[in-house]
């Protein structure tokens, strides 16, 4: 059972730490709400691009302690290959990340094509005319 032993039995633990480790960006988006695009990026760039690539250095090495087999291996996998996506919010004021969920959730039930989801993802985020 050497160091890659980790089972499905210990993400409940795991979810939880990086719950806790992202809990801050989350914090900093609720101050900046509604907020305009470049006051968001100017406080993004300030202070949660530090939390932000401190909690990616620890999901990486969780990935590299944890089976690649197991099912919580496969999951840190997946946000490894979709990392550079996942921080648009970072480097674009645009990204409102509760708006974007809102209007996915929207085109969702308003049946946006299954094979077209990937319009759908925040790095697929269209430039809007007015990034104020």
């Amino acid at each position: 059972m050497g160091s890659l032993a980790v089972f499905d039995r210990d993400e409940p633990e795991f979810a939880a730490k990086g719950l806790h480790r992202i809990a801050e960006p989350y914090r900093i988006e609720t101050e900046i709400r509604g907020m305009g695009a470049y006051q968001r990026l100017s406080a993004r760039d300030a202070r949660s691009g530090l939390f932000v690539a401190e909690f990616g250095a620890w999901l990486q090495a969780q990935r590299l302690r944890i089976s690649a087999k197991s099912r919580l291996g496969e999951k840190l996998t997946y946000i490894h290959r979709q990392w550079g996506g996942q921080q648009t919010f970072i480097d674009d004021g645009r990204v409102d990340p509760d708006a974007y969920l809102k209007a996915c959730l929207e085109a969702i039930s308003a049946d946006h094509p299954a094979s077209r989801i990937g319009s759908l993802l925040p790095w697929d985020l269209k430039p809007s005319a007015d990034p104020a």
